[in-house]
């Protein structure tokens, strides 16, 4: 019998519809990828892990831990944003000086013992029309001064009106910034414990000034800005003349002025909130307790009122 033999060179012939696919394809992979570019949504739900390792109490256990996990982090924000919205004003728009009652007065600056730069207004004893009047021999003595320390959140402007009396009863006067109330400063206010640095460093400008008595120089201030002063004074027994009017009486009393006190859950937070301010500025809140100062003020010439307006009574 006779077996059929294969041709070993026979090729299939493509079509010429296989072979119009085949030129195209590249076209076709273009449009594809486009295509999948157009409805990809990057937001696009997961599908999400599931561990079913355990019990479902277990996993409900695991899950409630691994929550309360985040309770202190996101506790710690919130205190630190709190105390750090707290400890940083806005600014005070207002603008005056001591010009604008009639008063000579010369730009100082100077900085404090941990390097912030403060601003100040001195004004002499010595002008053009006490020189006619009291002739040349004024130049040669020296003078008591008062150093004016503003309230939180305010400027020097606060005390301007003190200027011109104390101007006239013989005084030089320092009308001084605080720290934190420059337009471009990120200086945090603590309440009057940093600021007494700034008072220290007020006190001891007047000091290097000529006309300046240096056992002579007495503090005025208002609200936190006489806690600062009751510190600086504390820190240096020369300074034994304040006025201080409406002091806060510790820490508490001064964060309520700054977020209210009418909210329920304060109470509980307040020695977190008080142990972060601590931790933020390296500070202790006990030295804005009044009590830590009586024995201070006792030895000292204090007058100390309660209400803020009864300072700039005549």
């Amino acid at each position: 019998m006779q077996r059929p033999v294969m041709n070993p060179s026979f090729t299939l012939e493509p079509s010429s519809k296989n072979a119009r696919k085949s030129r195209f394809a590249w076209l076709w992979a273009i449009f594809r990828f486009v295509g999948r570019m157009l409805v990809f949504s990057p937001f696009r739900r997961k599908v999400p892990f599931r561990n079913e390792e355990g019990t479902a109490f277990s996993r409900f256990v695991r899950s409630i831990t691994y929550r309360l996990a985040f309770v202190p982090v996101i506790l710690v924000a919130f205190l630190s944003a709190l105390v750090f919205g707290a400890t940083h004003p806005g600014r005070d728009v207002t603008a005056s000086d001591p010009l604008k009652v009639g008063i000579y007065y010369e730009p100082v600056s100077f900085m404090s013992e941990d390097g912030v730069n403060l601003e100040g207004w001195l004004i002499p004893v010595i002008d053009a029309k006490r020189v006619l009047a009291e002739g040349q021999g004024i130049l040669n003595k020296r003078y008591p001064a008062v150093v004016l320390v503003h309230d939180f959140a305010a400027t020097r402007d606060q005390l301007v009106p003190l200027a011109e009396p104390l101007h006239k009863a013989g005084f030089v006067v320092l009308a001084m910034n605080l720290r934190g109330t420059a337009s471009m400063s990120t200086d945090a206010q603590t309440f009057g414990i940093r600021e007494s640095m700034d008072v220290r460093a007020a006190v001891e400008t007047l000091r290097r000034r000529p006309s300046v008595d240096g056992a002579r120089i007495a503090l005025i201030g208002i609200g936190t800005g006489a806690n600062a002063s009751m510190i600086a004074a504390k820190n240096d027994p020369s300074l034994n003349t304040l006025v201080l009017s409406a002091p806060v009486e510790g820490f508490d009393q001064a964060l309520a002025n700054r977020i209210g006190s009418d909210s329920r859950w304060q109470p509980t937070l307040r020695p977190l909130l008080r142990w972060t301010f601590q931790v933020m500025y390296g500070i202790e809140a006990s030295e804005l307790d009044l009590k830590n100062y009586a024995k201070m003020l006792e030895s000292r010439h204090v007058y100390m009122t309660d209400g803020r307006h009864g300072l700039m009574e005549p």
